[in-house]
């Protein structure tokens, strides 16, 4: 490969943010928009890949990439800036007011409460899994059981995943016939730390609040050896899942166990969070908007707004 016609994904963006000052962008935006400024790049960046990438593959490690090299384009570049919210978004400024060196500062602190790691994991599944994620805030339910009543019931975090998001015009075409089995819904429980003392009961309020979706996870920060070797028997039996959650860098996070696949989502219980909290019943109106209409950025415009309030 000649040296010209590199992907220099660093480049790239900092030459992509400095055309656009103050407009701000999620890492999978830019990644998109550089790929596109530069295919000839990108094309020789998919060849020369170890892995057999298609498009959207190739946009999930351009992604990866610049939320790794971020904190280097922050030490090296005064203009480059990202916000301290979630999802991140990137930016040029060339201003030096208190705000914008408060988000710099901001973005290495790291989450000491459960709370704080609800936007990190989002961050994760929209980077590196491509989906749409939302906070379930249970303290937002009716409660119309009574104290205990919903004891177990809400899951931390919702999310939608659309197999054609990223697919070519003819994938598409031929796919809006299956979108029914195209459209998946993950569910997710978050832990700041899983240790031999927590694990079941962390594990089996997973059980409760996310088997009703296609995947369920249960996710943590910090997880013990004794307490991962419990779920490796625990999780295969009720095709949960498990993620180690990476606190300083969300896209370096691991999927420990793999969540089995549910082929029918249980109606019972999407019925009942439908009824209880009016979060979840934002989600069935996004997942409902992405049957009839197929626009995902729509969706996850109506999705976000209501993530992290």
């Amino acid at each position: 490969m000649h040296e010209s016609h590199a992907f220099k994904a660093r480049e790239f963006t900092i030459e992509f943010l400095k055309s656009r000052p103050g407009d701000r962008f999620t890492a999978r935006e830019i990644a998109r928009a550089i790929i596109e400024i530069h295919p000839v790049e990108a094309e020789q960046k998919r060849e020369s890949s170890q892995q057999t990438l298609d498009q959207a593959g190739l946009v999930g490690q351009v992604t990866a990439e610049i939320g790794s090299f971020r904190p280097r384009l922050e030490r090296i570049h005064a203009g480059f800036r990202s916000s301290a919210d979630r999802p991140r978004l990137y930016f040029w400024s060339e201003e030096t007011s208190l705000e914008n060196q408060l988000e710099t500062v901001q973005t290495s602190v790291i989450p000491k409460t459960e709370a704080e790691l609800y936007p990190l994991l989002s961050r994760y599944l929209i980077d590196q899994k491509n989906l749409i994620p939302m906070r379930i805030d249970e303290r937002r339910s009716s409660q119309s059981r009574g104290s205990g009543g919903n004891h177990w019931l809400h899951p931390d975090l919702v999310a939608l995943e659309d197999a054609l998001e990223n697919a070519n015009a003819a994938t598409v075409s031929v796919g809006e016939a299956y979108r029914n089995e195209l459209i998946k819904l993950w569910s997710f429980e978050v832990k700041r730390k899983l240790s031999v003392g927590n694990t079941r009961e962390a594990f089996f309020q997973t059980v409760s609040n996310s088997s009703w979706a296609n995947f369920s996870y249960l996710v943590a920060a910090s997880i013990d050896e004794a307490a991962k070797e419990e779920l490796e028997i625990l999780c295969p039996a009720h095709r949960v899942g498990l993620i180690r959650l990476d606190e300083k860098d969300p896209n370096e996070s691991q999927i420990l166990i793999p969540a089995e696949e549910k082929s029918a989502l249980d109606w019972a219980i999407i019925n009942r969070l439908a009824g209880e909290n009016p979060d979840f019943r934002t989600f069935l109106e996004g997942l409902s908007t992405l049957h009839t209409t197929g626009k995902t950025a729509l969706v996850r415009k109506m999705l976000g707004a209501a993530t992290f309030t």
